[in-house]
Formats: structure tokens, sequence, C-alpha cells
């Protein structure tokens, strides 16, 4: 019998996703048609999906004007019934076991009819009692894969080039390997350039990508500053100062129109699930964090290592949960110096940093003994080296840029790729010629 607590939670469920669409978002990566026992939920819940991926706002309207005036009048009661677009973050679970129950209950009952006849063999009767069991389990966090099965997904996808990121330079695309689910860690010490780099990529990626850049320490006016230095080619003091000429002018208004797929967020004081909910809610193919250790947690008690260490942890199940790209920028320990060659234990705060990520990328400038020429010499602050300290699927090496800080802009330098042999990075002697 369906008790007036699983209704409840149904119409606090549905009402949610009606009411919110960040809700909407988060429910359907946590829900399906086989989560509900009545129709008309099941009804109003594949409804919801097909609006939310049409981009169509997901409300009692909508929902009603694809199915029945009956449907609008449930659908309003339900919104009504909902006090807050956070109920559903209690029901859910309530809601699909409550399914598997009465599944299971049905099952149940078929079992003992056929337990009561006598000519039912018990490898049979065994055999249900397996399905029975797994029917209970939660089918969504199925973790093995038949191995035949593998093979045969294999060789159909066989000859088919595999899709790494691609950050628009291309020594770092072709040498990292970075597969579209990973996380990408970039460390830094502050005004080498890490946001300046996050903020190309993001231009870049916007271009054939949904890309979101979540800003946790800047607001929104000097993300724009620095995107516009770049891509306007006027001088980030000149547009801090407002001081421009008239063709500087022109320069900014032809380059914001560019259209680009790129969200900004302001997103001081983030949790990790904020940001998930965000990136869910407006389906990003790439998001930026800048930065992790910026990131907060729901437990006020958390130390900063296990706050950063559930931070890295939580970024990279985004990643994988959602077959997404997230790029997260990093601090350094403070003993580490823009001149000094960064390892991944470097990393602030946490560990866990170093085992989450697929990429490590550092940026920081040569010393003095590894200028080669005058010209290097008299743009030193302008180098950069940009090493890879970790690349699951691909090279671990560094080269160098060049940074134009008052363009906020890096540019490839120096024609060559320095390998590294292992995490301890040490140096092979010889280089070679990558054809960049």
């Amino acid at each position: 019998m369906i008790s007036d607590a699983y209704l409840d939670s149904c119409n606090r469920l549905l009402g949610c996703m009606l009411k919110d669409k960040q809700a909407a978002a988060e429910i359907i990566l946590k829900m399906s048609e086989q989560d509900f026992i009545f129709d008309e939920h099941k009804l109003i819940f594949n409804t919801a999906v097909k609006l939310f991926n049409a981009d169509i706002d997901v409300t009692p309207q909508t929902v009603g004007g694809k199915t029945s005036d009956e449907i609008y009048a449930m659908c309003k009661s339900m919104v009504e019934l909902t006090p807050s677009s956070v109920e559903w973050t209690g029901v859910w679970e309530i809601i699909k076991n409550s399914a598997k129950i009465e599944k299971a209950s049905k099952y149940i009952d078929e079992m003992k009819a056929d337990a009561s006849n006598m000519a039912t063999d018990i490898e049979t009767l065994r055999g249900k009692a397996e399905n029975l069991v797994g029917m209970l389990n939660d089918e969504t966090d199925k973790d093995s894969f038949d191995y035949n099965e593998l093979q045969i997904e294999y060789i159909q996808n066989l000859g088919n080039q595999r899709k790494f990121v691609d950050f628009g330079i291309d020594k770092l695309t072709r040498t990292a390997r970075c597969p579209k689910n990973g996380l990408v860690v970039i460390g830094a010490r502050p005004s080498v350039g890490k946001t300046a780099i996050a903020l190309q990529f993001c231009k870049y990626m916007g271009q054939h990508c949904k890309v979101g850049f979540f800003s946790l320490e800047t607001d929104r006016l000097t993300v724009m500053d620095r995107l516009n230095a770049s891509s306007a080619g006027v001088p980030l003091e000149k547009l801090q100062d407002g001081n421009l000429t008239p063709l500087e002018y022109e320069h900014v208004i032809k380059a914001a129109r560019k259209k680009l797929d790129f969200k900004i967020y302001e997103a001081s004081g983030y949790t990790p699930e904020q940001i998930r909910s965000d990136i869910v809610a407006d389906r990003l193919d790439v998001a930026f964090i800048d930065y992790l250790q910026l990131i907060r947690n729901q437990n006020p008690k958390f130390s900063e290592y296990e706050r950063v260490t559930y931070a890295s942890a939580y970024l990279k199940s985004i990643s994988t949960d959602l077959d997404m790209t997230v790029i997260a920028l990093s601090q350094l320990n403070r003993n580490i110096t823009k001149y000094e060659e960064p390892d991944p234990s470097d990393l602030r705060s946490s560990g866990q940093i170093e085992q989450d990520a697929n990429v490590i990328l550092f940026a920081y400038l040569p010393s003095e003994y590894e200028l080669e020429n005058p010209d290097d010499i008299e743009n030193h602050d302008s180098l950069r080296w940009f090493k890879i300290a970790k690349a699951k699927e691909g090279k671990l090496g560094k080269f160098k840029m060049y940074f134009d800080g008052q363009y906020q802009k890096f540019t490839e330098g120096w024609n060559y790729f320095v390998e590294i042999e292992s995490e301890f990075d040490e140096v092979i002697q010889q280089t070679f010629e990558t054809g960049a």
C-alpha cells in the first residue's frame, strides 16, 4: 500500500523541478522514470526532462502545455505545496527506495506463487532470488563490466581518434593529452599569470563549447578588464584607468562583437556543491575554478587540509560524473618562489590534489642561469616555463612561453620541449624538436 509520505515526497520533489532550474538539473542527474511508481509522476518527470534538454523553462504551464489540463493542475498544486527549491534533497532517496520496494513486492508475490508449485526446481527459485537482490541494488552504481562485452565495444570503436582537451597551445595539447573528462590543475605563484592563462584557455575553448569561469576571488569587472586587454589589444592599465583613445574604444567594441559560449560566475564563498549545481544547470562542457584553495565547505569545523582535500576530490567527481573538463587553479606553498621549479608536492594545503588530477601544469619564471642570450636577459620578467608535471596519458616535460602582462597574453616561445623522465623531474639531457 502506497503511503501518504511517499505521495508527499513525490509532490515535493516534482514541485522543486517545476520551481527552480538548478534543482531540476540536479534531480535529472539523480532520478529516472523508473524511480516513480505512478504514471502521472512518470509523465511529469519525462516531460520536464524533455523541456530541460530543449532549454525551455520547466514550469506548470510548459509541462501542462505538453500534456493535459489535468497534469497542469497537478503541477500547479505541487508548486504551491513546495515552500523551498531544496526540499527534494531530503526526499529523493525515499522515492527511489519506495519504487524498488514496490517492484520487489510484486516480484516476491510471483516467487511465492512459484514456490507453492511443487514442480518448480530449486535453481529457478535461486535465480529469482538473485534477481531480487539485484532489483534492490542501485544499478546506477554499477562499476563492473563483462570483458567480452567490453572487447566488442572496443573493436567497434577501433580506429577512432581519442579526443583530448584542446588548450589552444599546440605543445600543451599534444604533450599533456588530457581526456575530455579530466581534472587539470594549474599551479603558480602570484603575479606569474595563472589567471591570465586560464582566461586565455576560456576564450579559445568558448569558441567551440560551453565554458564557465568560477571566480572565487576576483569580481566580474576585473575579469572583463583582463579579457579585453587580450582580445582588444588595449593595455590593461588603460582599461582600468578609463583613459582610452577613440581607436582603442573602437578596438574594445569590435572585440565585444565576437560571440563566445562563455559565462563568468562571481563565486566568492561557493562550496563544491554550489559549483556543481551551476555547472549542471548551465550544462557546461568546461569549468574553470579560480582558485581551488578558496572553495568553502558546508562543515565549518573542517581544517584547511580537510576542506581542500574534499574540494579536490569533489571536483574530480564532477569531471567524471558529468563527463566534462574541470580546470582548477591552485596556490603553491609559500616557500616556493616564482623563480623555482615546482613539483606536485608543492601544491598548497593537500596532497589529494596531486592524486586527483589527470594533468598538473605549473608556470614559473626561468632563473638567471637559464637565460640564453641578451634578449632573454632584457625580457627576463616576460619569460615563463610551462611545466607538465603530471600527465596520465601524455608526456612529462616543460617548454618556454612569453607572457605580456600589459595585454594579459601568452604566446609560444622556444621551439623545443624538454622531456623529464620521472616524478623527481630529472631533466633528460637531450631536447627534441616538436615541429610547433
